[in-house]
């Protein structure tokens, strides 16, 4: 089968526009420059088409995220919207002719909001419990109390793996497991 890859080796970009439009889910990039971009930027410009293809992917992004469980809505929206702001702002800065100032830009725009995606794991872990699914969930917890509350979360049907990284840390988890 001949397939093209859906990534472009993402880290490497140096701007929003590259690590979104040549880098990152080619193929949805592609849907949503054919049904959202161009043709809203044949309406009504370039900035507005941006605007509108941020905006649908946020919407996408809640369907698919905040929707099966029910929690952290408008969070993915709210991710994808920054975004659109940040790639407006984009060509005004001098990115192209400083490459360590892109990787940065590029890398703290998609870092420093993405908890807005992804806070929605003990949520996601919670659901799949309530809903009977044997899910595994990884947590690297720091003490004692944080496994109690892993537990407290996603119930007693659900797999925790935690990572012990001291012998004291053990004894305390088999004391737990012991009552």
């Amino acid at each position: 089968i001949d397939a093209d890859s859906l990534f472009r080796a993402p880290l490497l970009s140096t701007t929003l526009k590259e690590f979104w439009g040549r880098r990152w889910n080619l193929a949805f990039s592609e849907m949503t420059a054919a049904g959202v971009y161009r043709p809203v930027s044949g309406l009504a410009g370039r900035r507005a088409g941006i605007a509108a293809a941020f905006l649908a992917s946020g919407l996408l992004h809640e369907l698919a995220i905040s929707v099966p469980v029910k929690a952290g809505f408008g969070l993915p929206l709210l991710y994808f919207a920054i975004h659109a702001v940040a790639m407006l702002v984009e060509p005004r800065l001098p990115l192209e002719r400083h490459p360590w100032l892109g990787r940065a830009w590029t890398t703290a725009w998609l870092l420093l909001p993405l908890p807005l995606l992804f806070d929605h794991d003990r949520h996601l872990i919670a659901e799949a419990g309530r809903l009977g699914f044997d899910l595994l969930g990884l947590s690297f917890v720091r003490s004692v109390s944080e496994i109690h509350e892993a537990r407290a979360l996603v119930g007693p049907d659900i797999e925790l793996v935690v990572k012990i990284e001291t012998r004291e840390a053990l004894d305390d988890l088999e004391a737990i497991l012991d009552n």
